[in-house]
């Protein structure tokens, strides 16, 4: 018996959702969002996702002195731009704050009501 293959006219990139573009930050954003996990304190290696295919590719290794204290990943289709450094400026009365064009950071703050998806 031989194991069924996707078919070549479909890119298998089409069968998952890109976790920075394809999936929601959720129904209930700003004030509950959907956050993607790359790193976990117990881990000794950082995960990044590729911002082409999608994939959760290896990073670096985690030393133990930088070790992160907390589930650290993004929010989807978020992007910190100009937008965001302009805003941020202005709540911290600080200025030359740039965003660094990446999806916004999250940091979980409790494990309350948790998904995984």
């Amino acid at each position: 018996m031989t194991t069924p293959r996707p078919s070549p006219r479909i890119p298998i990139s089409a069968l998952a959702a890109h976790p920075w573009h394809g999936v929601s930050p959720g129904d209930a954003a700003p004030d509950v969002v959907t956050c993607y996990v790359e790193i976990v304190p117990t881990d000794t290696v950082k995960y990044e996702v590729d911002k082409t295919s999608g994939i959760l590719r290896l990073d670096r290794p985690q030393r133990y002195s930088n070790q992160a204290p907390s589930l650290y990943g993004f929010i989807p289709r978020s992007y910190c731009g100009e937008r965001v450094g302009a805003r941020c400026e202005e709540r911290v009365g600080r200025r030359g704050i740039v965003g660094d064009g990446d999806p916004m950071d999250a940091v979980p703050r409790a494990k309350t009501n948790w998904r995984t998806i």
